[in-house]
C-alpha cells in the first residue's frame, strides 16, 4: 500500500468503474458519481488530498481517498477489485487512510443506504451513523463518523 502516483490514476479510475458496477445494479443507477467521474476528477482528488493504492504487479487493485475539511477528515471511494474482496483489503485500506487524518477531530464517510456490506465494514471499524439523506427517490445516503484517535506528540514535544 502506498500513495498513488500520477501514473496510477488511470488505473484508479478503471478500478473505481469496475468496483462500482455492483452498486449501479443495486441502485438501478449507472449515473452514480463514481461511474461518471473522469480522469481530470481523479487527478483533482489526488492533488487535493490523500489517495492510497494497492497494486498487484502493475495493476491497481485497491484504493481509497481522504481529504481534510475543517475539523473532519472525509474518507471516500474505498474500492477493492471484485476478485479480491472479502479478504481484509478494504479494512486495511480504511485503517491506512485513517492514519493520514493528522489532527482532525473526527473521521467521516458516507455510503448508500442499501450498501449493507459497506455499512457493516464501517460499523465494525467504529463508525456510527449520524445523518441520513434521500438524494433521489431510489437512493439514500448514510453518513457515518467516529472520533479520530488522539495524535501522540512527536519526539521532543513533551506535554507541559
Amino acid at each position: 500500500m502506498s500513495d498513488a502516483t500520477p501514473d496510477d490514476l488511470e488505473g484508479v479510475l478503471k478500478l473505481q468503474y469496475l468496483a462500482y458496477q455492483g452498486e449501479a445494479v443495486r441502485y438501478d443507477d449507472h449515473t452514480l458519481p463514481p461511474l461518471t467521474q473522469d480522469l481530470a476528477g481523479v487527478r483533482e482528488d489526488h492533488r487535493a488530498g490523500v489517495l492510497l493504492v494497492v497494486r498487484l504487479g502493475s495493476e491497481v487493485v485497491g484504493s481509497v481517498r481522504g481529504r481534510r475539511q475543517g475539523d473532519a477528515f472525509h474518507i471516500g471511494r474505498l474500492v477493492v477489485h471484485p476478485r479480491l474482496q472479502r479478504r481484509g483489503l478494504g479494512r486495511r485500506l480504511l485503517a491506512a487512510v485513517e492514519e493520514r487524518a493528522g489532527d482532525a477531530e473526527r473521521l467521516e464517510l458516507f455510503t448508500g443506504d442499501r450498501s449493507t456490506e459497506q455499512i457493516a465494514l464501517y460499523t465494525a471499524a467504529g463508525y456510527r451513523p449520524f445523518r441520513t439523506e434521500r438524494v433521489a427517490p431510489h437512493l439514500g445516503m448514510v453518513h457515518l463518523r467516529k472520533e479520530a484517535p488522539a495524535v501522540a506528540p512527536s519526539a521532543g514535544q513533551g506535554v507541559v
